[in-house]
């Protein structure tokens, strides 16, 4: 796809300077999409969208330093990899949804009452908590890897990481030690 966003272009100079930053940088930001994506297809077409949209804006990109540049680079590497992670991921956020995911229909009903009540103690807990506290908890729940969580929130890894723990320590105090947790 690139390449044919790159025929596309009618001046040569700016045509090649185009090619050789593909060349030059495309297994770095291979490098930095897998970190979202296992699958090397689909990682080549998000290296091969980055560059898509450098040429939408070459006239900004190219007059950057190469410092700036790779700074740029990193930037819509992580964007595309949230917005590919969200639209694989399509979260609901309807916690009644929410509870049913989590709770299995082939469960006997005794045990999944028991769960339900849990899960309602353990959600009464966390709307407490303020709103991007929540949002980490509620992806965390969803088995979202920690640094994902952290890019999409545009917190530092360590911030999530010590809320995430902070809560979990809370919570657990304040359920009694409950095993929902283990």
């Amino acid at each position: 796809m690139f390449f044919i966003y790159l025929m596309a272009i009618e001046d040569e100079e700016e045509r090649k300077s185009l090619e050789a930053l593909y060349y030059k940088y495309r297994h770095q930001c291979m490098h930095m999409v897998r970190r979202y994506t296992d699958d090397k297809d689909e990682a080549e077409d998000m290296v091969q969208e980055v560059f898509v949209r450098i040429i939408k804006h070459k006239d900004e990109y190219l007059r950057l330093s190469e410092s700036n540049f790779e700074a740029l680079l990193v930037t819509i590497v992580k964007n595309l990899g949230i917005d590919d992670y969200r639209r694989r991921s399509r979260i609901v956020l309807a916690s009644d949804t929410y509870e049913e995911q989590i709770i299995s229909k082939t469960l006997p009903t005794d045990r999944k009452a028991i769960l339900q009540d849990q899960l309602k103690s353990v959600m009464d807990e966390i709307h407490k908590y303020d709103e991007k506290t929540q949002l980490i908890m509620y992806y965390k729940s969803l088995l979202i890897p920690t640094k994902v969580i952290a890019d999409m929130m545009e917190m530092p890894y360590k911030t999530v990481e010590n809320k995430i723990y902070r809560v979990r320590k809370e919570l657990k105090e304040k359920l009694n030690g409950d095993d929902f947790f283990d």
